[in-house]
């Protein structure tokens, strides 16, 4: 349960754990109304080296409103030979009150 606002921030941090650097990575967090409401992206690309890792802040995303059970994932990738694209994105559900 979150507080009641417009709008929400996010502040995500990616990883390279791989040997290999990755180039044009895209990540993703999405705002999915669950009632089938048209969702809210946001996007940005980076490089990693291995190892490394990367911050973002996904700022003004739009809320569905009080009471209206949301998702909200965080997806990167693809990433090529990738075993376990699994943990490329993170799914949680929410409502606001």
């Amino acid at each position: 349960v979150l507080p009641d606002v417009r709008q929400i921030d996010l502040d995500i941090v990616v990883v390279n754990n791989g040997n290999t650097p990755e180039r044009q990575v895209e990540v993703t967090a999405t705002l999915q109304p669950l009632d089938g409401a048209k969702p809210t992206m946001k996007r940005d690309v980076v490089d990693l080296a291995p190892g490394q890792n990367k911050s973002f802040q996904f700022r003004g995303i739009a809320t569905p409103g009080a009471g209206r059970p949301f998702a909200i994932s965080v997806h990167s990738g693809p990433f090529p030979g990738d075993d376990n694209p699994t943990d490329d994105e993170i799914p949680r559900n929410y409502v606001m009150r």
